[in-house]
């Protein structure tokens, strides 16, 4: 299930206000033949809501990994280790801390039928998912989004699941002001394995997670510290067999901020942040 710590859904005013959300997961996700993602909002989850956080502290909260199926793609880590907002919300957070959260790793995906398959991908936003946001003096450290699945194919190609995105802050729309975000990592990509003897197929690890200190694809960012961020590492890609061939992930793109063109930076310290090596 959603919501480790809280679970809030159509409520027209949503008011948090020095508070402490720590220790919080979402569900489990099922396994074999029931397999989903992992349960999003390990600490708070927001749905058809405009909720407003202002001194709080949101620590080792966690998402779940995606189920394990038997013969089938694999599934999504659970997004929002901290936070997560659906796309009905706009959130606003003041004064908060947000640190140290993880999100779900993607599930190996499997495939012994003739058919392509892929890993899971590892749940995206540590700190914060969502889709519209105004962060203002936050502290956002040490979060990490969770690891792309691996894949194993015989009988089609196979493609490993990505890490997850935005370690820190994994946002559409985003303002955010006033604020340090450092240390934060996003997952590696999954590998890729192949067995296969007597026809053409590919195999490609997953990259790194993209954005490891704030993933946005239009964001403002005005007087922040981002600093020492890092990006995951791609996954490998070996096989078998005089028909295999293989590519290796690449490492995640933007280590400190990975954003779209209509993004805008100012009077901020970008430092020290790093980006993953290629599988």
């Amino acid at each position: 299930g959603d919501g480790g710590g809280l679970y809030v859904d159509n409520c027209e005013v949503v008011n948090i206000t020095e508070c402490r959300f720590e220790g919080n997961a979402s569900g489990k996700a099922g396994t074999v033949d029931n397999s989903e993602r992992g349960g999003h909002g390990g600490g708070l989850y927001f749905s058809s809501c405009n909720p407003f956080i202002d001194k709080c502290s949101i620590s080792n909260n966690r998402t779940e990994n995606g189920g394990v199926p038997y013969g089938y793609p694999g599934e999504n880590g659970g997004n929002g280790g901290g936070i997560f907002c659906s796309s009905s919300c706009l959130l606003t957070v003041k004064n908060t801390v947000i640190s140290h959260n993880q999100t779900g790793n993607g599930s190996t995906g499997q495939m012994f039928v003739v058919a392509d398959t892929s890993g899971g991908c590892g749940g995206s936003g540590a700190g914060v998912y969502c889709y519209n946001a105004m962060i203002d003096h936050c502290e956002i450290y040490n979060n990490q989004t969770g690891r792309g699945g691996n894949v194993i194919n015989m009988n089609g190609s196979g493609y490993a699941g990505q890490g997850g995105d935005g370690a820190g802050i994994y946002c559409v729309f985003a303002k955010i002001g006033d604020s340090i975000i450092t240390q934060n990592i996003t997952g590696d990509g999954g590998d890729g394995t192949c067995f296969t003897h007597s026809a053409f197929y590919e195999t490609y690890g997953g990259n790194g997670g993209f954005g490891a200190g704030i993933y946005s694809t239009s964001s403002s960012i005005d007087n922040c510290s981002i600093l020492a961020n890092k990006t995951g590492d791609g996954g490998s890609a070996t096989g078998s067999g005089v028909s295999y061939i293989g590519q290796s992930g690449d490492g995640g793109f933007g280590g400190g901020i990975y954003c779209g063109s209509d993004s805008v930076v100012e009077r901020s310290l970008i430092g020290n942040n790093l980006t993953g090596h290629g599988g």
